[in-house]
């Protein structure tokens, strides 16, 4: 528990009472200001860690943290702490006012650098510890409560706090695209301005890898922003450069799924470990604006883009290959250059560009399918088929195979049926067509097994029993026509139990 009496000199640094006088330092006869009234000495050994410097947040280390001076949270990073807050000056000084080790209490979980209702000191403190480390701050009070208090704790205004702090756990935000942690951004050193960077942009960076605290890549390398992993560098760090501003420094934590591009066995780093690598981005170059490349260049990036794809697709790189493909619908999608470019006089031009949109779509839509992305797929396969070719095959037959993966067995069977309309001699489809029909006919049977089974028993019963959420379930298999099915069934059989007689009578 803290004890105010443990702190012992007069003041701390950037903390000394000047001396009374009737004249200033510079003669101008002005009264020097006397410091505010501490009500207990900060030992000489405490820190300040307070933003500016000024004596607010004075801190004394009890127990140290694991790991090295930079293993501390991020500007931004979502924290878990326990706290004891003790009041100082006035009748109440040394009082206990809030403790998450009471019984019954939870420890606190706050993001840094953004919760409000967390004391501006207390963001401060906990910047400065390492993870397991408790140590006592001192907080002024316009680092505290200030001057409005808290009545909610009964903390009188201008009141100067003391609190102990064990940091239990700290994360970084979660920049990985299906938000399942595998890529975590902790902001060491803020940059300045606001940026966020396309992919193709020429990046110069300092990076260091680690792997369980040893330093395993440390270089400054310039490289093209999507294809990092042509020079070692790992897609997770890619994620990370595309939020960064100049100037800024991060620690970027990586899971194995998002560590590919780095050379394990150069490393001797396993490659089902986790890597921590610290960033800073020194300067960059941005590719050009849309507004500053003309109609003509945009397709001639579009290719460009498409060409990357393709690379990316070839080697398995469902996800990079997706980011490029991604470019070219960037580059000619909703452009006004593209409509202020003469159709008659350039139809060849109009016709590239149509062909060439055409392919990013149909790529996005392979790439989502690789990557069970299946409701993203068929998105691309409606624009495709709604916007540009009523009766394009390839995107017919992705869209049927997502709506297989999605369980939607009619609409995938309505599909692969127009795409044999189109292409007879399509054997994919004919396969893929038999193998749908042949899921259909099963879940029927199983439908039909269920309700012979809940009819048996008298009904489905309540919404909540086991026999109802099995036939709604069974049902979901075969899509709207089955649950239309089965709400058919369940009113005739309402119809035959209104029909006959009732047993009690």
């Amino acid at each position: 528990m803290i004890n105010p009496e443990n702190f012992m000199g007069p003041y701390g640094p950037n903390m000394h009472r000047p001396k009374k006088s009737d004249k200033s330092d510079d003669g101008s006869g002005k009264k020097t200001p006397e410091a505010p009234t501490i009500p207990f000495s900060v030992p000489h050994f405490a820190m300040d860690v307070s933003q500016r410097r000024d004596g607010g947040v004075m801190k004394t280390v009890q127990r140290m943290g694991r790991g090295d001076e930079d293993d501390i949270p991020g500007h931004e990073d979502r924290v878990s702490i326990h706290y004891v807050a003790v009041l100082l000056n006035g009748e109440r000084d040394g009082e206990k006012v809030e403790s998450t080790r009471d019984p019954g209490r939870q420890p606190l979980e706050f993001v840094l650098s953004k919760d409000k209702n967390v004391v501006p000191g207390l963001h401060q403190a906990v910047k400065s510890m390492r993870l397991g480390e408790i140590a006592t701050f001192f907080l002024r009070t316009e680092y505290a409560y200030s001057k409005r208090g808290c009545s909610t704790l009964d903390i009188p205004p201008k009141q100067h706090m003391l609190y102990e702090v064990e940091l239990l756990s700290y994360r970084g935000e979660d920049i990985s695209p299906e938000e399942d942690g595998s890529v975590l951004k902790s902001i060491m050193r803020r940059g300045t301005g606001y940026l966020f960077l396309p992919i193709g942009s020429q990046l110069r960076v300092s990076v260091k890898g680690r792997h369980r605290g040893d330093l395993f890549d440390s270089r400054i390398l310039t490289f093209e922003l999507g294809v990092g992993d042509e020079q070692g560098i790992p897609e997770g760090v890619e994620q990370a450069c595309q939020r960064m501003i100049p100037g800024e420094k991060a620690r970027v934590v990586i899971e194995p799924s998002y560590s590919y591009g780095i050379d394990f066995d150069k490393f001797g780093v396993p490659k089902t470990d986790t890597v921590v690598y610290e960033v800073e981005l020194l300067s960059y170059q941005k590719p050009p604006e849309h507004f500053e490349v003309s109609a003509f260049g945009k397709l001639e990036q579009a290719y460009l883009a498409k060409d990357k794809g393709a690379h990316y697709f070839a080697k398995g790189r469902y996800k990079q290959a997706l980011n490029h493909y991604e470019c070219v619908l960037n580059y000619l999608e909703h452009d006004p250059d593209f409509f202020d470019v003469d159709k008659v006089e350039h139809a060849e031009f109009h016709g590239k560009r149509q062909q060439v949109l055409l392919a990013g779509r149909l790529n996005c839509a392979i790439c989502y399918l690789k990557l069970r992305k299946f409701k993203s797929a068929i998105k691309q396969c409606d624009s495709v088929l709604q916007k540009l070719d009523a009766k394009n095959v390839k995107a017919l037959y992705r869209r049927a195979l997502a709506s297989m993966g999605l369980g939607r067995l009619y609409e995938a069977r309505d599909d692969f049926r127009a795409v044999l309309e189109l292409e007879p001699d399509n054997s994919s489809a004919s396969r893929e067509l038999a193998g749908c029909l042949q899921a259909i006919e099963q879940a029927k049977r199983r439908e039909r097994a269920l309700c012979e089974t809940i009819f048996r028993r008298g009904g489905l019963g309540g919404s909540g029993s086991p026999t109802a959420s099995s036939a709604t379930n069974l049902s979901g298999e075969l899509g709207g026509d089955g649950r239309k099915q089965q709400k058919q069934q369940q009113q005739q059989q309402e119809q035959q139990d209104k029909q006959e007689p009732n047993s009690s009578n």
